[in-house]
């Protein structure tokens, strides 16, 4: 074999270092991608650690009476939290709810009332508890429902949800509510509850006549 040419060396010369610029870019987009998966998971645990942020105990945070009776809850130090009726809301500190929450838990848990802060929910471990607790105005657009919707609500609720949907519903018909007048859905709700909505509201209205 001759001697390369001139042009032939610098033809090898620019393939090698063609070369070794590919394999520069491929060891830079490694590295790139490495470093978006660590940033990925950086955020992924930063958002897990925001949500065990420590709450200031004296923040106020609205509490909504779900129960359809009058309710004296005990918060921080003995302090009486009064919610009179069903839909009436309050402002508690993060203090006296947590103390609620731990020495009332089935309150919390069932539905009595509603936390309207997804982050004092999370500090109070009652993220899965919520996925069966909707608001007071949820609860009174139960009947506005179509019944296959109000069977699956009904059916998803903490106990005392469905009490309170009951107990509303019964209300409705002793005051002759035009939205209780849909003798299918309350058939329903009877056949949920186990009793007749008519006759228990024939009852309320005899009793309150007395």
């Amino acid at each position: 074999m001759g001697r390369k040419s001139k042009v032939e060396i610098e033809n090898e010369q620019l393939k090698s270092e063609l070369s070794d610029l590919k394999k520069m870019m491929e060891k830079f987009l490694s590295q790139k991608s490495e470093s978006s998966e660590v940033e990925n998971k950086a955020e992924d645990n930063k958002s897990v650690f925001e949500d065990n942020i420590v709450m200031n105990p004296t923040q106020l945070i609205n509490i909504t009476s779900l129960f359809t009776g009058g309710m004296t809850l005990t918060g921080s130090h003995g302090k009486p939290i009064r919610l009179d009726r069903f839909g009436v809301t309050i402002p508690v500190t993060f203090e006296d709810l947590n103390h609620v929450c731990s020495n009332m838990r089935s309150f919390a848990e069932e539905g009595y009332f509603f936390i309207h802060s997804e982050k004092a929910i999370q500090l109070l471990y009652l993220q899965e508890k919520y996925k069966k607790i909707i608001s007071a105005k949820e609860i009174e657009n139960v009947i506005t429902l179509p019944i296959e919707e109000i069977e699956k609500t009904y059916n998803n609720v903490a106990k005392n949800i469905k009490q309170s949907i009951i107990d509303i519903a019964v209300q409705g018909i002793v005051n002759n509510d035009p939205l209780y007048s849909d003798r299918n859905k309350i058939d329903v709700l009877s056949k949920l509850y186990g009793k007749d909505l008519n006759i228990v509201a024939r009852n309320v209205r005899e009793y309150s006549e007395t």
